[in-house]
């Protein structure tokens, strides 16, 4: 089963994923900043990770600065309010704009790792 680590400060949306994304398949594990983020990140070692990039304490950009070979995982960055240049000389496997589509945001981590977490589920129940 794939991994996803949700950093987000907003405890509302940070549920809402958490719901969703183990209802398409995956082990969530979730941080409220970019510090908090780091550690889950190396304790964890998600597939994959989704990050907003406007938290207190450590924010999206500075986790992304930071992080090193213990947090290797893709990250699909998500914000409200960005500019493309913020990005500049640091690396996201996608960019995902809020408010966002659910279905847009599943479909994106989905094709960052590359399979469909439910054809995996499927496929291990068939084996």
């Amino acid at each position: 089963m794939r991994h996803v680590l949700v950093a987000e400060d907003d405890a509302a949306t940070r549920g809402f994923l958490v719901a969703a994304l183990t209802d398409e398949g995956y082990t969530v594990s979730v941080a409220a900043d970019g510090g908090a983020a780091l550690e889950r990140c190396a304790e964890v070692k998600p597939d994959i990770v989704v990050l907003d990039l406007q938290m207190p304490n450590v924010d999206g950009f500075e986790f992304l600065r930071r992080r090193g070979p213990g947090c290797s995982a893709p990250v699909i960055a998500v914000s409200a309010a960005f500019r493309r240049e913020q990005l500049k000389g640091l690396t996201v496997a996608a960019f995902v704009a809020k408010p966002f589509d659910l279905h847009v945001l599943v479909k994106v981590i989905a094709q960052s790792l590359g399979a469909d977490p439910k054809e995996e589920a499927i496929a291990r129940t068939l084996n």
